[in-house]
């Protein structure tokens, strides 16, 4: 039987969801997400899992992403907060699916991983 979190019962909910990008175009976004995001010769290659979610069409994760804010609004205590990670590509999207949960975005905090970041293709750390 598939229980519901209670509504209104959460002080904070903490998501780190599929980023959705990986690319400029509508065919690099549905790209595998080890296609895009680690570097072929990276050890981890071969073992590293594929993000389930991340190659989606971007109205199809949009979608889901709405979704998410959604039950997330339902499960908040009130004054409750929302933390969750994107990435730059897709921070408007996301910012979107928020305010149209009828949630209120407060702020957006920079996570610089440093040197322990994967493997960016193709140039700088974002």
């Amino acid at each position: 039987m598939k229980q519901r979190i209670l509504s209104a019962s959460v002080d904070a909910v903490i998501t780190d969801p599929p980023y959705g990008s990986g690319g400029f175009t509508v065919k690099d976004v549905l790209k595998t997400s080890k296609t895009k995001y680690v570097s072929s010769s990276a050890s981890y290659q071969t073992t590293l899992l594929d993000i389930d979610g991340d190659s989606q069409h971007p109205e199809a994760w949009k979608q889901l992403m709405q979704g998410v804010c959604l039950e997330a609004k339902r499960v908040l205590k009130p004054g409750g907060i929302l933390v969750m990670f994107i990435d730059w590509r897709n921070l408007a999207a996301l910012q979107s699916c928020i305010h149209a949960s009828g949630l209120t975005q407060r702020g957006v905090s920079v996570w610089d991983k440093g040197l322990a970041s994967r493997p960016m293709k193709n140039g700088f750390r974002n």
